[in-house]
């Protein structure tokens, strides 16, 4: 795909496209998601030191996604666009590209108005048809588009459930871990009580982040590895039980560094170089339980197929 795309040639395209209307609509467009991907790049690398695998969950959508709309350019090629769609297209993208520049304070509605920019790309080359025909890899160029994924969903989870369900339940499991190892340990709501002391459970502790993590992940590789939903559902439905799972034990050793061990050992288990150890354990063990299940009383062997529709 990007062989045949020299410099040369891509100037050359690049020079073509302006002499059109609907080309420099395109130009402008480029502009804007060159306005907006330091943002993207930078939020995706930052997540990276709190042991979180957005990067590889975004890139490897968005690499998904737009394989499989490569594999039907021909097709993509002969879709007929209707003037009002275009006309449309041409207006999310000129409006959405006014006000990207004003939004600078803010990550999500940057990622908002980059997301109509998109969606004017695309309805004013393919038309809206192309959303529909090709859902799944829209949707995932879509959803790779925000560039924390894991904060989106879990801002999502807060507003549909009761307030601090997560929270109490990993309050729960872990006071049950620290009693088993001799702990006087018990919860109280989003607290874990030992004697007279007290640890606030909060986010990101709950391991809420890693589910979600995990739970792409196995859907990424079951897109990529032609599995069957069954297959996925499970490794998505066991990724969220090894976060779970793992999560545990990194909260008993906070709550022990907080009775114990001081401040510093605190910090350290608390911080990146913590969270990536656990982090490092968990998708050890996640990436040969899902491979498992997608090698399970497999027919054949696993292989990604770049034909079909999205």
């Amino acid at each position: 795909m990007l062989k045949k795309l020299k410099p040369k040639k891509i100037l050359h395209i690049w020079q073509q496209s302006l002499k059109t209307h609907h080309g420099r609509m395109l130009t402008l467009a480029g502009v804007a998601g060159l306005f907006y991907f330091p943002v993207w790049a930078g939020t995706l690398l930052s997540t990276i030191l709190f042991g979180s695998a957005a990067l590889l969950f975004n890139g490897g959508f968005l690499y998904l996604g737009l394989r499989k709309l490569w594999t039907q350019r021909e097709t993509l090629r002969q879709m007929p666009v209707s003037g009002d769609e275009r006309l449309i297209g041409h207006m999310l993208i000129v409006g959405s590209a006014f006000w990207l520049p004003f939004c600078r304070d803010s990550v999500s509605l940057q990622a908002l108005i980059w997301l109509l920019v998109v969606v004017g790309v695309a309805c004013s080359s393919f038309g809206f048809r192309i959303f529909w025909r090709y859902p799944v890899a829209s949707l995932m160029i879509l959803v790779s588009m925000y560039p924390n994924n894991v904060f989106l969903a879990e801002r999502i989870f807060t507003s549909i459930i009761e307030p601090q369900v997560a929270e109490n339940f990993t309050a729960w499991l872990g006071s049950i871990a620290l009693q088993v190892i001799g702990q006087p340990a018990i919860a109280a709501k989003n607290f874990i009580v030992v004697g007279e002391k007290s640890i606030h459970v909060a986010y990101p502790c709950t391991g809420f982040d890693m589910a979600i993590s995990l739970t792409g992940l196995s859907l990424w590789l079951g897109l990529t590895l032609k599995q069957v939903w069954w297959r996925i559902s499970l490794a998505m439905v066991s990724g969220v039980a090894i976060a779970i799972v793992f999560n545990i034990p990194r909260v008993v050793v906070l709550v022990l560094a907080v009775l114990y061990w001081g401040k510093s050992t605190f910090d350290f288990w608390h911080g990146p170089w913590g969270g990536q150890i656990f982090s490092g354990i968990m998708f050890t063990v996640a990436y040969y339980v899902v491979f498992a299940i997608y090698q399970l009383n497999s027919p054949k062997p696993m292989a990604a197929n770049d034909n079909g529709k999205g």
